[in-house]
């Protein structure tokens, strides 16, 4: 699927969407329904509300809303086979491969109308797709969205902006479906990637790690006499006895540095001491001293009016630098295999001054054998970022999340001949983009790509600076501790006390600023009286949720929550689903018609259906009877899928409710109908419109 991107051209993890369906019969989208015969002339199913439908139905449905769409556009040039593939053993599958041969003629896209047919039948796809949504396969479904998103995409690049569809919310990725990529081996950190930016984000990877073995050999113990401690990596001896000589010694003004950001696995790692082996600084040494010597990394600023400035004080200090140095063929690294000591005191020290290790550094240097295959003579830019951000090893640690943000734009990948500055690239491609340099099917992923490199390493470190939050314009200070929270939390790391540490470094934050929001992040949390509603570590545990607001204030008795509005109901308007569907069918309809039978709900309506709340949370809880409950929605829209948070309510003072934290959740509107009743939950007599502001205390 979305084969008609450049890269990777084989994908760790490949999204395969199988088809053994028929072929599009060329004929009228609009009335293919009724000639295949699930629909009758009045537009009604031929088929029971809410029952099985027949397969070959199924199979019709896809075949109308994925190849009738293709056929709207491109009529009888389609050929259907274009977009079927056939694997070793026969199994057919959906391909894009050869979309981009459709789309390249530009004179038969404007002689043809291709652009207004694309407009008219992804917004019909659109509307429809709702109502078959649930009766065709979720994969089927998600290949129907991706391809009226590309045509879309084909439409705004070549005739301009266009209203955008009333469905185009169907674009994203739902939380649940996010869930299930990670169930099926993605990283949860690509897969809220996709999340952020719609199904169009369509390079693909999978968490994975390279098991190196740990290297032999030992050089001198490292240590630290204060300050931030560098090591001098000096040549001794020749004719083919090439040693080293280490000496620590400590940051000076005006001597130039290489930061070294790498991950443990690839084998410069050593939790036994601080040495390395022969070969690996041997490796440091050539690479470091290239990067600070070679005339190929001066420094050069492209901005229009003092770019040249810029980059002659640049040059004029690059080589003043050198020539003070002629003759000294010394490199000064630092990496923390050699420079943060293993005595615990004095390690949480130098963890402390990591960010200003890589801040102060001339350059810092990725090291990823994922990264070390690319050439860069046959790589391009856009290549180059993908690789980075969605395949590396290197991308997903949480440690070389603090080093990318403090390096900028002095951030260089080793590839395979030479380094390059990755920190410039997004940069490069915005202006490509821009300058209509990047082809058709590239253009939105370039873009993208490039903002998925701002929101990690670019949004964060502006919102940490206390004069860009303040006084620039267009600082989201809720997107940037939304994202930045979940990227914390998505990362790999073997310490889970780390995670605050590096949260608050990143934003330069007081983390009790964004404590309110996390009643609805699932996790682990803290059992003592007050503290429940805290939780006691920063890590993805499978539910797609995130911060969306940035205060909240504790006090005394528990966390004020006064951002949100709130449900209130008494246990006696609440049905325990799992409770109900435990009863003899017979028994579930009384006891539904009991809990019904109240002003709110009529009871002669639950055969026809009507509308009611229901509440699923995530840590499975079975509620008391004579008490009442709170749920505190993160959002507010009608009709949707809103997180919450179920809480106790144990008393009310001057407006206030003080309450007990139970659990995370969701809530949603429901049309009630005993032939369709949940399995679990609870459902609650009310309606959307009894949500109000109020301010809670939560313990």
């Amino acid at each position: 699927m979305a084969d008609h991107l450049f890269l990777p051209d084989n994908p760790p993890k490949p999204l395969r969407i199988e088809y053994s369906g028929p072929q599009y019969d060329g004929g009228d989208w609009d009335t293919f329904p009724a000639r295949c015969g699930w629909i009758d002339e009045s537009g009604t199913e031929n088929f029971p509300q809410g029952g099985a439908v027949p397969l070959e139905y199924q199979s019709m449905m896809e075949c109308w809303l994925y190849f009738g769409m293709l056929h709207y556009v491109y009529g009888d040039q389609l050929d259907q086979s274009d977009f079927l593939c056939e694997d070793e053993e026969g199994c057919q599958y959906i391909t894009t491969k050869h979309l981009q041969r459709y789309v390249d003629d530009v004179d038969d896209w404007e002689n043809n109308k291709r652009g207004a047919r694309s407009v008219e039948i992804v917004n019909k796809v659109l509307e429809n797709l709702p109502r078959y949504i649930s009766w065709i396969r979720a994969k089927m479904s998600f290949a129907i969205r991706l391809a009226s998103l590309t045509l879309w995409n084909i439409v705004i690049k070549r005739d301009g902006p266009q209203v955008e569809p009333r469905c185009s919310g169907l674009w994203f990725l739902m939380p649940e479906e996010a869930t299930q990529m990670v169930r099926e081996g993605w990283c949860p950190l690509d897969a809220q990637k996709c999340i952020a930016a719609g199904i169009q984000l369509d390079t693909r990877r999978v968490c994975c790690n390279w098991f190196v073995p740990k290297p032999a050999g030992t050089t001198e113990h490292m240590s630290s006499g204060g300050g931030i401690p560098l090591v001098m990596i000096t040549p001794s001896g020749g004719d083919g006895n090439q040693n080293y000589e280490l000496k620590i010694v400590k940051k000076r003004t005006g001597k130039p540095y290489v930061a070294i950001s790498h991950i443990w696995a690839d084998g410069l790692g050593n939790p036994k001491g601080n040495s390395l082996p022969h070969c690996q600084l041997e490796f440091l040494y050539k690479r470091a001293r290239l990067l600070l010597q070679d005339k190929e990394y001066i420094p050069y600023c492209d901005d229009n009016t003092y770019g040249s400035l810029h980059t002659g004080v640049a040059r004029f200090a690059h080589f003043a630098v050198n020539t003070a140095r002629r003759g000294d063929n010394s490199v000064l690294v630092w990496i923390d295999t050699l420079c943060i000591p293993h005595q615990s005191d004095v390690r949480s020290l130098a963890i402390q001054r990591i960010r200003d290790v890589y801040s102060n550094a001339s350059r810092t240097l990725v090291l990823d054998s994922g990264l070390m295959v690319l050439n860069s003579s046959s790589s391009s830019k856009l290549a180059v970022c993908l690789r980075v951000l969605y395949y590396s090893g290197w991308i997903p640690q949480l440690w070389t999340l603090q080093e990318g943000l403090a390096a900028r734009t002095k951030l260089y990948i080793l590839l395979s001949d030479k380094a390059i500055n990755i920190g410039t690239i997004p940069d490069v491609l915005l202006n490509k983009v821009d300058k209509g340099e990047i082809p058709i099917f590239q253009d939105g992923i370039a873009t993208m790509a490039a903002g998925a490199w701002y929101s990690y390493f670019q949004h964060p470190t502006d919102y940490a600076s206390v004069f860009d939050r303040f006084v620039l314009l267009g600082i989201n200070q809720g997107q940037v501790i939304s994202r930045t929270w979940f990227s914390v939390a998505t990362r790999a790391s073997s310490k889970d006390r780390d995670r605050p540490t590096v949260l608050a470094g990143l934003l330069n934050l007081d983390l009790r600023n964004i404590l309110e929001d996390m009643l609805f992040l699932d996790g682990p949390r803290f059992q003592e009286d007050g503290l429940r509603w805290a939780m006691k570590v920063c890590r993805f545990t499978g539910i797609f949720s995130q911060l969306v607001h940035d205060s909240g204030k504790i006090t005394p008795r528990g966390l004020q929550v006064t951002l949100y509005s709130s449900l209130i109901f008494p246990s006696c308007k609440m049905f325990n689903l799992v409770k109900s569907n435990q009863s003899d069918l017979e028994q579930r309809q009384k006891d539904l018609e009991r809990w019904a039978d109240e002003p709110e709900l009529d009871p002669d309506r639950l055969a026809t259906g009507t509308k009611v709340l229901q509440l699923e949370t995530i840590i499975p809880v079975n509620l008391s009877s004579n008490e009442t409950y709170g749920v505190i929605l993160m959002s507010f829209q009608l009709d949707t899928i809103t997180m919450c948070a179920l809480v106790s309510l144990q008393a009310t003072e001057n407006g206030v409710q003080y309450a007990r934290y139970i659990s995370p959740g969701f809530i949603y509107a429901i049309t009630l109908n005993m032939s369709e009743l949940p399995e679990e939950g609870y459902l609650m007599r009310g309606t959307w419109d009894d949500a109000q502001k109020r301010e809670w205390i939560v313990c």
